[in-house]
């Protein structure tokens, strides 16, 4: 299942586009790019959609595991959100800083690897973010 796909589940929840978008505060033409799958959301749009409906953001990003939904985040702790959000802004600041480009499919796999890597301490550590941007690119 791909990323527009799982946001389009997103959309069911919130009851329809237009109310996802409303919740999120994405405008409405930015979700439609996420919808048809022209664009992949970065991170605060990826924690936006997931506060707004209380789906897991590691499966809204990278449809690993059975759970859209985490327990944490539906009793509205943020931490998770928080370090998966932050995990892809530094993907996307290292890139804009590197100048490099990475598939869509490679930069799920280097969020996933740095929030993977975060999650025990709860914090990046920031000697991982260029090995795991380096072997990505």
């Amino acid at each position: 299942m791909s990323i527009a796909e799982r946001i389009r589940k997103c959309a069911e929840i919130a009851g329809s586009g237009d109310e996802l978008a409303r919740k999120a505060d994405i405008p409405r033409r930015t979700l439609e790019t996420y919808l048809s799958g022209e664009a992949d959301p970065k991170a605060a749009r990826i924690a936006a959609i997931c506060q707004a409906t209380g789906v897991n953001g590691h499966w809204l990003l990278t449809g690993a595991g059975s759970e859209m939904f985490d327990e944490a985040v539906t009793h509205g702790a943020q931490g998770d959100i928080n370090l998966f959000a932050e995990s892809m802004e530094v993907i996307d600041l290292y890139l804009e800083k590197s100048r490099k480009t990475m598939s869509p499919a490679n930069k799920r796999k280097a969020v996933e690897a740095l929030y993977k890597l975060s999650i025990e301490k709860n914090r990046i550590d920031p000697a991982v973010i260029e090995i795991i941007t380096r072997l990505a690119a």
